[in-house]
């Protein structure tokens, strides 16, 4: 089919560029209205405004496109045909969300596949039933502010990164090309969580949301989703955007990057695993439940999220003996006991302690 070149019914500044397309009609910007087609427009007004005198961004617009299972074939084949560089970061924003959706139920499933696994070989014995209800219970705020979140902040730092270019190494995502290129994006994103979390326990600010995580007594499978439900964002707004800086995956390295970060599940279990020997080849429940140990003995140790490599280089690593086993919680044996608690945790007093003042002010005189 010869190429034809089709205008946008939009505002002035979208006019300064038409857009040439080879594609059959079913992949060529239409009206813009509720249709599938209705994401390229919305991608033209996002990431073509450089070349638009106002320069203007159409971040709301983009956050409003169909969703993954309508919105994906033409948004990847129009993103493609108009410049390559910027399809990773796109189709990235699409795939995150897809896979923060559906982590609700992927959580619940990991969470009784681990309970069960717990009841099997437990490492500590008789922990209160009430304390796994509660997280199971939070697991459902925690993933569904997620879902609403995570994407508005992926948005943003998608524009931040490719308002300078993108990333500096572009990662092949076929052939031999992945046998290193998925390394070095583990790696990367590794080391990107290990100096988060190294935040997290220095700052103030960050611990007071991050020690709701360290407050549960009981550790166990469901205690690696009680994460403060703003940590997710905050994550996607500064960590991320950094390692996008660097590097430009395809979306297959990310799902499978993805798919290993699942294995904080298993590293939060209540069950005796350690790679003995091999401790420093991958995290594990043993060495990571010295992390959560509520003595001062074990304070700042086992940072690492999957690969102990770096606590073993930011000398932050501390090897248990085999049955070493401490009592978790924080120092002070401060917990959530509702679930509204755990909600707002980092503010929790500063509420109740208005809620008393005001019940006080509304009693008898």
């Amino acid at each position: 089919m010869p190429a034809q070149t089709i205008s946008h019914p939009s505002p002035r500044w979208d006019r300064a560029r038409p857009i040439v397309h080879s594609e059959p009609a079913f992949f060529r910007p239409p009206v813009v209205d509720d249709s599938i087609n209705d994401t390229t427009y919305r991608y033209n007004r996002l990431f073509r405004s450089n070349s638009y005198p106002n320069g203007r961004l159409c971040l709301l617009e983009f956050l409003q496109a169909p969703r993954l299972a309508t919105a994906w074939t033409p948004f990847a084949r129009y993103a493609y045909q108009d410049f390559q560089l910027q399809i990773t970061a796109i189709s990235s924003h699409y795939i995150l969300e897809f896979l923060i959706g559906s982590s609700l139920l992927t959580s619940f499933v990991f969470s009784l596949v681990g309970l069960a696994i717990e009841r099997r070989c437990p490492t500590e014995t008789n922990q209160p039933r009430r304390d796994i209800i509660l997280n199971l219970g939070y697991l459902i705020v925690q993933r569904s502010t997620a879902y609403t979140l995570a994407p508005l902040a992926s948005g943003v730092s998608i524009i931040a990164v490719n308002a300078v270019g993108g990333g500096a190494l572009v990662l092949p995502g076929a052939g031999w090309g992945t046998v290193w290129a998925i390394p070095l994006y583990v790696f990367t994103m590794d080391l990107s969580e290990y100096l988060f979390h190294r935040a997290q326990h220095a700052s103030q600010l960050l611990w007071a949301m991050h020690s709701l995580h360290h407050s549960d007594k009981s550790l166990n499978v469901t205690t690696a989703t009680r994460h403060f439900w703003v940590e997710t964002s905050l994550k996607a707004l500064f960590v991320y955007p950094f390692v996008g800086l660097l590097l430009q995956p395809s979306p297959a390295i990310i799902v499978i990057y993805a798919i290993l970060t699942y294995w904080n599940f298993v590293v939060h279990m209540n069950v005796p695993l350690s790679f003995g020997r091999f401790w420093f080849v991958l995290n594990s429940p043993h060495y990571h439940r010295i992390h959560h140990g509520s003595t001062q003995v074990y304070a700042n140790h086992n940072f690492a999220a999957l690969l102990p490599v770096y606590d073993i280089l930011f000398r932050t690593f501390y090897r248990p003996t085999r049955d070493e086993y401490p009592a978790t919680g924080v120092s002070d044996g401060d917990a959530p006991r509702t679930l509204l608690e755990a909600i707002l945790w980092p503010i929790r007093r500063q509420v109740c302690r208005r809620g008393q003042v005001i019940a006080a002010d509304a009693g008898p005189r």
